[in-house]
């Protein structure tokens, strides 16, 4: 075994080792196994079959043809698997004639009862060329319509099929070891940084649980009435820190009902909603002009830091704090004339 037949073992093997992974990795954190992570996953176990045909090709002599054709299938279902991943993260449902985009990759494992090796070679230049069509559909169903979730999702997984699309498409063009050995390496390294972006933040591939039951109209209105009472008579917002925990123990409420009654009676997520009544004490603070700087008034209104006074004003006001003030001593000045 020569040195560059050892390259290409090590690194298909890794590389292999980390598709299988990733994909029951995600098949395991997403406990409701929603049809996102279940073709995603089909994804990267369509990328480990299309590797292992590589693998045992170029480490062991007389490769038997299911191997070549379960390594033609991988990479006929890579695609569709993509596609669907994409379709299925936006709020859809896939309609069951869709999964006929399986059906090649499927015909690709018959074949092995059916056709001649050497004619399910040409399948890889076939599914190579399918492929490139549902990256350019993915990212095209991406960019025009609403995705559900972190887009980062999407253009981590994206960006790595895309990276091993193109060293596909180089090992077609110059078929050797070496290229081979240099295909395996950079798809280890794509999966090696998808796993790690993953495992770093939770965050960008947090799967959404089952929220529990919206209340009704006049649930919402009688905790909005409260949550009314609360900041704008008591100011429980001029705290520090605020939690929705605290509000729910406030009014003696579940947090779950204080959190969907500011996301869908006031269409806010709990942190906006607080700085809402936060940036109202600011500007009232910035129509007197005894209190002179931003640092105090920030905190004297529950905010953190002075940035995130600034942050949540912006975000109100479309201006800063200082330039809110001038315009006020401007129109106050054109008031008393």
């Amino acid at each position: 075994m020569d040195n560059w037949t050892i390259f290409i073992a090590l690194f298909c093997g890794i590389a292999i080792a980390q598709a299988i992974f990733l994909a029951a990795f995600l098949l395991v954190k997403d406990r409701f196994k929603t049809a996102s992570t279940i073709f995603l996953a089909l994804m990267l176990i369509g990328l480990a079959f299309r590797l292992s045909k590589s693998y045992f090709f170029y480490v062991f002599e007389g490769v038997p043809h299911w191997v070549v054709n379960f390594g033609a299938a991988g990479l006929w279902a890579m695609g569709p698997s993509l596609w669907l991943y994409t379709k299925s993260s936006h709020p859809q449902r896939i309609q069951a004639r869709e999964y006929l985009h399986y059906l090649p990759s499927l015909l690709c494992i018959l074949a092995v009862i059916l056709v001649d090796t050497h004619w399910i070679i040409k399948m890889y230049y076939g599914g190579s060329a399918v492929l490139t069509l549902y990256l350019i559909a993915s990212l095209v169903r991406f960019k025009h319509s609403e995705w559900s979730g972190n887009p980062n999702r999407f253009w981590l997984f994206f960006g790595g099929m895309a990276m091993i699309w193109l060293t596909f498409i180089f090992q077609m063009l110059s078929p050797s070891i070496q290229l081979y050995t240099i295909g395996s390496a950079v798809a280890s390294l794509v999966l090696y940084a998808v796993n790690f972006m993953i495992m770093q933040n939770q965050q960008l591939f947090k799967i959404k649980g089952k929220d529990p039951k919206t209340p009704n109209k006049a649930v919402q209105e009688d905790i909005a009435r409260e949550l009314e009472a609360l900041f704008g008579e008591q100011k429980m917002h001029l705290q520090k820190g605020l939690t929705v925990a605290a509000v729910a123990k406030a009014i003696k409420k579940p947090t779950y009902l204080i959190s969907q009654t500011i996301r869908h009676h006031y269409g806010l997520k709990f942190t906006d909603f607080v700085n809402k009544f936060r940036v109202q004490e600011v500007k009232d603070q910035l129509a007197d002009q005894a209190n002179p700087t931003i640092e105090s008034i920030a905190l004297q209104t529950g905010f953190s830091s002075t940035s995130s006074l600034y942050q949540a004003f912006k975000r109100e006001e479309n201006l800063t704090p200082q330039a809110y003030r001038k315009q006020l001593i401007r129109a106050q000045g054109i008031a008393s004339k």
